[in-house]
């Protein structure tokens, strides 16, 4: 059933809702969303941990290693970012940038 069910959401797009956090969701609230999704479907908690999914991501927008980002100049000259730029600032790029997820139903 669980199976099913996720297909049939997909295919109608009734797409799970997403929240995003700065700090890790705690197990409370986490088991109080399998909590509702056991009462919206009548599953046990076990299959409910399908349908609530918790995580963690992170996006580095600018990575030192490799190739530098270049920026072609009018007289066709390409110059590194950093040298470009006096606004942009590649000391807060090197950060990632982690973000918490939890998705259930909604």
């Amino acid at each position: 059933i669980t199976l099913s069910t996720l297909c049939s959401m997909l295919i109608n797009r009734n797409l799970p809702k997403i929240e995003l956090s700065d700090q890790p969701f705690s197990d409370s609230y986490c088991q109080s969303k399998i909590e509702d999704v056991c009462t919206k479907l009548g599953i046990t908690k076990d299959e409910a941990k399908h349908f609530v999914v918790n995580g963690k991501l992170s996006n580095s927008t600018y990575s030192t290693e490799g190739d530098p980002l270049k920026i072609g100049l009018k007289n066709g000259e390409l110059k590194d970012l950093s040298e470009a730029s006096e606004i942009y600032n590649i000391s807060n790029d090197n950060k990632p940038q982690i973000k918490f997820f939890i998705t259930y139903l909604k």
